[in-house]
């Protein structure tokens, strides 16, 4: 008691949502033999992570800052401008999903063009919806 430790860490990888939800299905759907490409998208973070026949590749396994939460804001965005429409996150999700939904093909296409756009972009591919 009373004593005092210093811990220095030279690199930390962590990633356990996505590898664990990858080690919960992978017997079941034979992905052990595969290349797995995994995207864990959240609020703040979409994270993404290669693995081939079970094992890691971390030069393509990485963490960005742009999860649901940007998209949201850069749909709406989008939205606002072209159509002077304020949309709100349980809207847009009924779109992306492909639920019911009161709005225009037109604007239900768009929604869609910029969240396909965000995931895309965040993953270094083309697509880019501006």
């Amino acid at each position: 008691m009373g004593m005092s430790y210093r811990i220095s860490f030279s690199a930390v990888y962590v990633h356990m949502q996505t590898y664990a939800a990858y080690l919960y299905v992978a017997r079941d759907l034979n992905l052990f033999k595969k290349k797995v490409l995994l995207l864990d998208i959240g609020g703040f973070t979409l994270d993404y992570m290669l693995l081939e026949k079970g094992i890691i590749s971390w030069e393509y396994t990485d963490s960005t800052s742009r999860g649901v939460i940007s998209m949201y804001q850069r749909i709406n965005k989008g939205i606002l401008e072209k159509y002077d429409l304020d949309l709100k996150e349980n809207d847009m999700d009924a779109i992306i999903l492909r639920e019911t939904s009161m709005y225009d093909r037109g604007i239900e296409e768009r929604v869609t063009e910029f969240a396909e756009s965000h995931v895309l972009m965040r993953l270094g591919c083309s697509g880019y919806v501006g």
